[in-house]
């Protein structure tokens, strides 16, 4: 489950503690103070010292631990499916946190079988039920949309989001105290970010003064005049603490020596947000946490673990008369279950909140709560995709049109990384399905194979997208209020072209009904081929997207273009068989190519399109890329998997033999500034060296080092990226002087 609604915990040490060097205990150290990151680093040295003496069981079960604690999914799934081959484990409860993870990654029928095994060890056969259905719900709910349209935003959160308010132009939230949040665990400022529009936001600013200090501040929620915002800290600055000192001192601890969650109210003013109070109800013996406040102020919703709940934590009611607070008052059964709920927000008669424990889709889901006048729960719901995944999705917030919005998830971050999402809701125009069968006009007998093609109004090209079946059946959808041409095309029959309008389409349909092609008269009839083709880069062998393709027909003074080739390179053509043509292809920053296309016997071009290369042209500052030249790992040694790349670099050097080029080395953000540098330049002179070594002369190339400072992504240093992401700044680049 969601450990402690994405804050931390934090146990303090108690001082005196008797560090012990060993790897494992400085691993279970730090598992049990919630630094996952760091637990996970002290395992992965162990295991690479082969040592004979460890628990490797024990070691691989914390690490399964640890990422289900990250929200790391895909990781967790490996290390549990690992240590559950191992007959040793006698733990029921790593086959319940396996069938979680599964969940999580929508592997629901193998989360099934897992949850089966654990109420057999576990001894607990009446709950497999409540997971059986749990399961069953995703899969038959799994295509359930919404009218929303989602999109990530570019809130950087470190990786662990504590939800967003709206406040003034922008939005207030939690900012990362460091950039190597992907390295260590690390703490929160609450920040107010400026929006440029619903997803793109300018650089955060934490606020200054007493709002935030050394540990977690997040979960703002704001009043409706903006002047009041309630949020959630940690209770104390506390590393370290005597147990002697702790009651005597007044630190603000429990018994167990966690620095608990408190719900916090600061008043804005001109020098910013003050008059910081701890909320009365909140305590060292327990966490209240995510406050969420009524649009006219007098009703608080939040979370807690305090002692007589249902489970975990659980969501709460407290009311405000004059300047005081009601005793807080548990929401009951109806929204609270025996796991974790969290991020509570209201708006009007509804409250939105994050549960685990109610059925959804495999992580926390997001479900709405119906009140009534007086606040009475009447029913919930799961509010279903594209709101909740089978991740963690949660911190749901919605403006006062409820047509826009905000929430956060892990559903596409690597390894767990939490980001925050816009959302607004779209009108939705019911498209027009068609349908008609196609038949021969003089048999009657269905046509199949007929070629459909559409041409949207105003595009100018028509796109391929059906072909009738055995039976001549058709059923095309047409978006509503816009025009389209669709076309037929059969051998041995006439083309047909129909038009679509934009909203009536009452007469259109009767035209698919009855569709009719008249066969072409002997003749008539005209033979073709079809010639397909691939565009590919002579030098780096990928394929090329946009080339132009024209056609000539033979006695024609004008080529037409036809076409142009798809993002995989590819073209088709069909070409009159009786008929030569001379194909044109056309491509910004290549060489043109002209195929004459004789008539009749073609089986010789029929080859020739099939590996369509085109040389780039060697224009000054021309740039080329190549991402398949592999060094050995941090060191500048050139992979045998290099030379078809490098053998490319020498063709076209050799075809350009006049022009001088830079060869540039670049490297991904990971590592010291200084120290990709230096790989860098080294690695440009291996790649050079390669090529004097075979006949290329030395003064027309120039190797360059560039380090990281031509990042082509995002991944810079402090900006979690994946290793594929990482990889697409390692590259080697040709430029022409």
């Amino acid at each position: 489950m969601r450990k402690i609604l994405t804050f931390i915990v934090i146990t303090i040490s108690i001082h005196g503690f008797s560090q012990n060097n060993k790897l494992v205990e400085q691993g279970d150290f730090n598992m049990k103070h919630h630094f996952y990151k760091e637990a996970l680093k002290s395992y992965k040295e162990v295991l690479l010292t082969n040592d004979s003496d460890v628990d490797v069981l024990h070691v691989q079960s914390q690490m399964a631990k640890a990422y289900y604690q990250l929200f790391d999914y895909e990781n967790a799934e490996k290390q549990y499916e690992l240590i559950l081959k191992d007959s040793k484990i006698k733990d029921a409860s790593f086959w319940l946190e396996f069938g979680n993870v599964l969940r999580n990654n929508e592997k629901y029928e193998e989360a099934i079988y897992a949850y089966r095994n654990y109420s057999i060890n576990a001894g607990e056969t009446s709950i497999f039920e409540y997971y059986e259905d749990a399961c069953r719900w995703a899969i038959k709910n799994k295509d359930s949309i919404q009218t929303y349209n989602l999109f990530k935003t570019n809130l950087e959160t470190g990786g662990r989001s504590l939800g967003v308010a709206y406040f003034k132009n922008g939005l207030v939230f939690s900012k990362p105290q460091s950039d190597y949040f992907d390295q260590k665990t690390t703490f929160y400022d609450i920040s107010f970010v400026e929006k440029e529009n619903d997803s793109t936001f300018m650089e955060p600013i934490p606020y200054t003064g007493e709002l935030n200090r050394s540990f977690y501040e997040g979960a703002p929620s704001l009043t409706s005049d903006e002047q009041t915002m309630y949020y959630t800290g940690n209770a104390s600055e506390r590393l370290k603490y005597k147990e002697r000192k702790r009651e005597k001192k007044g630190y603000e601890l429990s018994p167990e020596g966690v620095n608990i969650l408190k719900i916090y109210e600061v008043q804005l003013s001109d020098s910013g947000w003050v008059n910081k109070k701890e909320l009365p109800f909140c305590s060292n013996e327990y966490s209240c946490t995510h406050p969420s406040i009524s649009e006219d102020g007098s009703t608080l919703y939040f979370v807690s673990n305090m002692e007589g709940g249902i489970g975990g934590y659980d969501l709460y009611v407290c009311y405000k008369k004059d300047e005081s607070w009601s005793k807080p008052k548990n929401m009951g059964p109806l929204v609270n279950s025996e796991f974790n709920e969290m991020t509570p927000f209201c708006i009007g008669n509804e409250l939105y909140f994050s549960s685990k424990g109610n059925i959804g889709y495999g992580g926390s889901d997001i479900f709405k709560a119906n009140l009534d006048e007086d606040g009475k729960i009447e029913s919930v719901e799961n509010i279903g995709k594209p709101f909740n995944s089978s991740k963690d999705d949660f911190a749901f917030v919605l403006n006062s049109d409820k047509v826009h919005g905000y929430l956060s998830s892990n559903r596409d971050g690597a390894h767990g990384y939490d980001y925050v999402y816009a959302f607004e809701k779209f009108d939705v125009k019911s498209p027009d399905t068609i349908s008609g069968i196609a038949k021969n006009r003089v048999t009657g007998l269905p046509i199949e194979g007929i070629k459909i093609s559409v041409q949207p109004m105003g595009d100018g090209v028509f796109q391929k997208v059906d072909e009738t079946d055995k039976d001549g059946e058709i059923e095309l959808v047409f978006p509503k209020g816009r025009e389209f041409v669709v076309k037929f095309d059969a051998p041995g029959f006439e083309p047909k072209v129909i038009t679509v309008p934009a909203e009536d389409r009452s007469d259109v349909l009767s035209l698919f009904g009855n569709l009719e092609l008249i066969p072409a008269t002997e003749s008539d009839k005209v033979l073709s081929d079809t010639i397909n083709g691939i565009a590919l880069n002579r030098i780096t062998g990928l394929p090329i997207k946009g080339i132009k393709v024209s056609v000539q027909p033979e006695g024609k003074d004008v080529f037409q273009k036809i076409g142009e080739t798809d993002k995989d390179g590819q073209v088709e053509l069909i070409l009159e068989t009786e008929k030569a043509f001379v194909v044109k292809f056309d491509a910004l920053g290549f060489d043109p190519k002209e195929i004459t296309v004789p008539a009749g016997d073609r089986s010789d071009i029929l080859a020739l399109f099939g590996s369509l290369e085109f040389t780039p042209q060697a224009n000054k500052d021309q740039i080329i890329l190549f991402d398949k030249i592999y060094f050995n790992y941090d060191k500048a040694t050139i992979r045998k998997e290099s030379l078809p790349a490098l053998e490319k670099i020498m063709t076209y050097l050799n075809y350009y033999k006049n022009i001088t080029v830079e060869l540039s080395a670049h490297t991904d953000a990971r590592g010291s500034d200084s120290y990709n540098q230096v790989l860098s330049q080294k690695r440009a002179e291996a790649t050079v060296k390669w090529l004097i070594e075979h006949g290329i002369d030395a003064s027309r190339m120039v190797p360059k080092g560039y380090g990281e400072s031509k990042l082509i992504n995002k991944c810079k240093n402090g900006v979690r990226c994946s290793d594929s992401e990482h990889m697409k700044n390692r590259r080697v680049e040709l430029k022409v002087l």
